[in-house]
Order: structure tokens, then sequence, then C-alpha cells
């Protein structure tokens, strides 16, 4: 008798993400159930299981969650030009300041050992309560003359140059 126990939430995570879009005749996403599907089947065909468990993550309550009611969302993208030169950009919303941050770094490789970056910081506040100029505050912030925006906070420019020193 061969055992497996199975992480469930990272296969539905990596066959949710990991095989291509694939639609049943009526239109229907199946590309992850069938990424799931062939992952344990393979399992079953390549280690000759004759039991497959799954365990699954559940939320866990604990102190935490009184202290903490937000969420910090990021997302990050890089985009290499060729072997020396590349982008990273990284976008983040913080749900507990309701702020928005966008980070662009350039780095250009010089040779394996030295690189030099350039960025930037982008911190973007989102104001309640405003007049319609968006210049200052309602008094009254019942009246529905308040606007909500989003204006730039701070912004910063930065150089770096990277080297490494044999001694």
């Amino acid at each position: 008798m061969k055992i497996y126990l199975v992480d469930g939430t990272y296969e539905l995570f990596r066959s949710f993400y990991g095989p291509p879009p694939k639609k049943d005749p009526d239109g229907r996403e199946v590309g992850a159930t069938v990424g799931l599907l062939r992952s344990l089947l393979s399992l079953i065909k390549d280690s000759g299981a004759t039991h497959i468990g799954c365990a699954f993550d559940h939320v866990v309550e604990s102190f935490r969650n009184e202290l903490f009611e937000g969420y910090i969302y990021r997302s990050k993208l890089t985009l290499h030009f060729n072997r020396h030169i590349w982008l990273r950009f990284v976008a983040q919303y913080n749900d507990f300041r309701e702020t928005w941050d966008f980070d662009p770094l350039l780095t250009y490789q010089i040779n394996p050992f030295t690189l030099f970056y350039v960025g930037t910081t982008y911190d973007y506040r989102e104001y309640h309560d405003l007049n319609s100029q968006g210049n200052g505050y309602v008094d009254d912030p019942t009246i529905d003359l308040s606007y909500s925006h989003t204006k730039l906070k701070a912004r910063q420019f930065f150089m770096k140059l990277q080297y490494l020193f044999q001694i």
C-alpha cells in the first residue's frame, strides 16, 4: 500500500495559474480542472499510489485578525530588453493607510559583478471629504458635496552603482 498526502491548496493554485486557458464546448473555462486532474493522475501512474489524501489550508483566527484589519496588495512586473538591461515595476496598494505606491527600477548590468540602477518611488494617498477643488476639507462630511481624490504625496529619485571589490 502506498499512501500520498497532497498539498491541495498548492495544487489548486498551481493548476489555476499554471496551464494555458482551455474552454469546454459550452465555452466554460476548464484549464485549471484539466491541470489538476492531470497532476493527480500522473501521481497515481508514476508513483503507483494506492491511496491519495488532500489537505487544504484554512483561515486561522488569531490575535493578528484583531490587530490588523487591512491588507497590502502587491504586483511586480519585470521586462528584460536584453541580457544587460531590464526594467522592474512594482505597484502596491496599502489598505491600512489607503495609499498606492508605484516603483519603477531600471537596471543596467555593466559586467557580471557591476550593476547600475536608476529608479523612482511614487507614493499616492487617498483623501476623503475634500471640497470640489480638492485643496481643503468639507466641514460637514455628511453633506454630499464632498469628494475623494487620490493625490501624489511624495516622490524620490535615486541612482546606485553596485560593484564587487575583491580584497
